[in-house]
């Protein structure tokens, strides 16, 4: 990368790599008492909201860094407002993230009330 913008780019790169690898955390795996019950087969079939919310959510982050990836090709110098837009970007990057470990069905403990979907969003006015 002999762009001015390498440095930008390469930590958007992270901050994708970070937030896919914070999806991927959010995944369970059933508790070793609850095996002996059932077959691990089942009780991961039990859990299908959570991978299919798995898949979609990195399906989107792909998706924007792969636009990311497009517009800095278009791009040849970096100042301080382009920095200031790809950190709104980040943050929009992490949406994701957090709305699927908050609310994603399949995501709460035995015995815990399940957070209402998209709750910190409405929160915080979007």
């Amino acid at each position: 990368m002999d762009k001015e913008t390498a440095r930008i780019e390469a930590f958007s790169d992270g901050v994708f790599a970070i937030a896919i690898t914070l999806l991927v955390l959010e995944l369970k795996i059933p508790h070793e008492s609850d095996v002996g019950e059932a077959a691990l087969s089942t009780l991961l079939l039990r859990q299908w909201p959570a991978y299919v919310s798995f898949v979609i959510s990195f399906a989107f982050i792909g998706i924007m860094w792969i636009n990311h990836h497009r517009l800095f090709n278009h791009i040849k110098r970096a100042d301080i407002v382009l920095g200031a837009l790809d950190d709104v970007r980040h943050a929009e990057v992490g949406q994701p993230v957090q709305e699927r470990g908050a609310g994603a069905p399949g995501n709460h403990r035995r015995g815990q009330s399940q957070p209402r979907p998209g709750a910190q969003r409405h929160a915080i006015g979007r």
